[in-house]
């Protein structure tokens, strides 16, 4: 685990959000290689700490909107809207 979440995103990273439960943190990112859309993320397990290494958890050919988690939600859950592909709940 790194001591932060470091550099974020290897291409065009923008527009990160946060879910924070206790000592439960994961930041989401939208990048764009160019080419598509990823939506990553990279969590820790002790408030903001040390981070995992990101991941991606969806991709889009189509441009998207940034990702947001869902307000009041009991476990993280993102919203990521893909032009064509409409609103994916992850």
């Amino acid at each position: 685990m790194r001591a932060h979440p470091g550099q974020i995103g290897r291409y065009q990273p923008g527009l990160p959000t946060l879910w924070v439960r206790g000592p439960c943190v994961i930041l989401a990112w939208r990048e764009f290689d160019g080419a598509a859309y990823a939506l990553r993320v990279q969590s820790s397990g002790d408030g903001g700490v040390h981070f995992g290494t990101p991941r991606t958890v969806a991709t889009s050919a189509t441009p998207t909107d940034p990702p947001l988690f869902v307000r009041d939600a009991t476990r993280p859950l993102l919203a990521w809207n893909r032009e064509g592909g409409g609103l994916q709940v992850i």
